[in-house]
């Protein structure tokens, strides 16, 4: 029988020493709505207006409640040397898959820290949620990602 992590055990903070994946604060709502821009809007399908300050607030909580309730999404706030620069979740889809998910916002983009977060969720999906597969839907013309 696979070893499941402690229900109660907070969400952990993980870094490569370059960038840092915290759970996500209050405080982070500002900074996370400023960093929104019309690549963020299409490559998520959202209307540019889309990211407000409630319904980033909304979406905190959700993703507080879903890591309560089973790890059935796992978000992180990236950020580097103390600023948020993006974020990163994991989604469970079912039969041990996990699907990742992953923005820069605008002015943090090009410097490689969606690509070492999303390596570290991956670990961290792998090791301490016992997925055995991660998957990422990219749309082809998103040359970045």
């Amino acid at each position: 029988m696979p070893h499941h992590q402690d229900e109660s055990e907070p969400q952990p903070t993980l870094t490569d020493g370059v960038v840092v994946l915290r759970p996500w604060r209050d405080e982070d709502v500002e900074p996370a709505v400023a960093g929104q821009d019309e690549e963020v809007a299409r490559w998520f399908g959202w209307p540019v207006d889309g990211a407000t300050y409630e319904r980033h607030r909304e979406a905190i909580q959700g993703w507080r409640a879903a890591y309560a309730d089973g790890r059935s999404v796992v978000s992180f706030a990236v950020e580097h040397e103390g600023q948020l620069v993006g974020s990163v979740e994991v989604r469970n889809v079912g039969h041990d898959t996990g699907a990742l998910s992953w923005t820069l916002y605008a002015g943090h983009r090009g410097h490689g820290y969606a690509t070492r977060a999303v390596r570290l969720l991956t670990d961290y999906a792998i090791d301490a949620l016992h997925m055995r597969r991660v998957q990422a839907e990219v749309d082809a013309a998103n040359e970045r990602s």
